[in-house]
């Protein structure tokens, strides 16, 4: 596996927008990356993921004949650079599915291991959920694996007041550290002491193969969410095939009450977030258009969803087009808003083209789940967005690319992680492109208009997700309110650009879909 990790960022003080910027990190292998945080100690980008590359921007656990995947751990400052690249394992099947920052200024990671050897021991069978916990500099403080004979992972994980731990992933057989099991896979929550060790577990789920993906604290409960693909006794509003599940637990791991949301087709949910007022904002993907959903596109769509304290559904919404579409993750803004990720095959209104099959998704809803903002990062091939996170001057993505073009070249093996930060001059509308200076384009002709007074020298630019000027005109003489026409330079790329105008001392800056030539 390979990861490229492409941080998208443009310098624009005149707008108040942060410095950004697209790089590539990865071997030569397959590599993905599945979460991204912000150090809050420090700033610095925190991504965690997989690898099989032992090459480039990877560094390896000591030990050449590995036959699996190592799990990963990347810390880039600001502007892109690498602070520290380091890998965990031993010779089979290792990864970290998310990171967090943790209370002693270092950070706890959760995923999958298999055997011991090298950064592992204490495992139990085929596959454990393993939990990690570094320093700043990460070195291992201390780690455990977590499971039975069978085959377990772990996927979300929280940190409480007292140093200890709340994790979810999936449980098979009841045997080793598992007390109970219900079929193919369970929902499985463990809360740990601040060392890691067992306080308490519970698994849950009907007869078929169920999985959660997030684990919240909901007051003074816990609540895990995924799927649940097939009924069982006690599961409570099944409505049809693969459906949205919650499992709500009390601070001592007591069963309080699950529920299935959805309706006749398919649904999961992926991430959420708990709200000011005590509800519970999740994530994920629908295919119904009836039962808890009412505004279906069409194929699969990005799912939007608010409960309250006992389940009852306040507020749900599908976004997408005829092609699929769907949410892996939320992360809420400075104005009230939310950013989101995931992938999208179609073509929304506002938005620049899809460049391949999937792109990584950008949307930005307001607390009504109206979409004001939309942006498709990708390339020719499947790329996906997996995880989010924010900064005051931008929305940060982590994701999967295949792509070797488009917004994501340099691809350095069969798949690579990526990470793209993207400035909010890139995000600031939903609505067509360039209304403020009335940017347009017919064939190879660009048109601006800038509505300030006067007359005097004016310079145009296109930027691009580099941070590079692709393109640049100065003019000796302009009058306000006049239409500046200006042939595209032959081998401009197709893309997003910030179109940017400068009059006067004062500059004006939006986003912009630009046809190359």
């Amino acid at each position: 596996m390979k990861n490229i990790v492409i941080i998208a960022a443009i310098v624009f003080h005149s707008i108040g927008v942060t410095a950004q910027y697209c790089r590539h990190y990865g071997g030569s292998n397959w590599d993905e990356l599945f979460s991204i945080t912000v150090d809050p100690n420090n700033g610095r980008y925190v991504s965690a993921g997989l690898t099989y590359s032992h090459d480039l921007d990877v560094v390896p656990v000591l030990y050449p004949w590995n036959s699996g995947s190592d799990a990963w751990i990347l810390v880039l400052d600001s502007t892109g650079t690498i602070l520290n690249s380091k890998c965990f394992g031993a010779d089979q099947t290792e990864g970290f599915y998310k990171v967090i920052p943790t209370a002693n200024g270092g950070y706890a990671c959760i995923g999958i291991c298999e055997e011991d050897g090298f950064d592992v021991s204490g495992t139990h069978g085929a596959t454990d959920m393993w939990l990690v916990q570094l320093d700043s500099n990460l070195q291992i403080l201390w780690q455990h694996a977590y499971g039975g004979t069978m085959l377990e992972s772990g996927y979300d994980l929280l940190q409480l007041d007292d140093g200890g731990f709340v994790l979810t992933g999936q449980s098979h057989l009841a045997n080793g550290d598992i007390t109970a099991n219900y079929g193919e896979r369970d929902f499985w929550i463990i809360r740990t002491d601040s060392l890691g060790n067992i306080v308490w577990q519970y698994s849950y789920g009907g007869p078929s193969f169920d999985q959660p993906y997030f684990i919240k604290k909901w007051g003074t409960r816990f609540v895990a969410g995924g799927y649940l693909y097939q009924p069982g006794s006690g599961i409570s509003g099944y409505h049809a095939l693969d459906e949205a599940w919650l499992l709500v637990v009390d601070e001592n791991g007591n069963p309080l009450w699950n529920r299935c949301y959805g309706g006749s087709g398919s649904e999961f949910l992926s991430d959420g977030i708990v709200l000011a007022d005590g509800n519970l904002l999740m994530v994920g993907y629908s295919s119904s258009n009836d039962g808890d959903l009412s505004s279906n596109a069409g194929s699969t769509d990005g799912w939007l969803m608010i409960i309250d304290s006992t389940g009852a559904v306040v507020q749900s919404k599908s976004i997408g087009g005829p092609w699929g579409e769907y949410f892996s993750a939320i992360t809420p803004l400075d104005n009230g808003n939310y950013a989101l990720t995931g992938i999208i095959g179609s073509q929304l209104p506002g938005s620049n083209p899809v460049h391949g099959s999937f792109d990584i998704w950008l949307a930005v809803v307001d607390p009504n789940f109206d979409l004001v903002a939309t942006l498709c990062i990708g390339g020719s091939a499947y790329d996906e967005g997996t995880a989010v996170t924010s900064t005051p001057g931008s929305v940060i993505i982590a994701g999967i690319s295949e792509s070797n073009d488009g917004d994501l070249p340099g691809n350095y093996g069969d798949k690579d992680g990526v990470v793209s930060a993207i400035s909010n001059g890139l995000i600031n509308s939903v609505a067509s492109v360039g209304n403020s200076i009335g940017f347009e384009q017919a064939g190879n002709r660009l048109s601006w208009t800038f509505g300030s007074a006067g007359n005097g020298q004016a310079v145009t630019e296109l930027v691009d997700l580099q941070g590079r000027v692709a393109a640049r005109k100065a003019w000796s003489v302009f009058s306000s309110g006049n239409r500046i026409e200006w042939l595209l330079p032959d081998g401009l790329a197709s893309g997003i650009y910030l179109a940017r105008i400068s009059l006067q001392g004062e500059t004006r800056t939006d986003r912009a879909w630009v046809r190359g030539y």
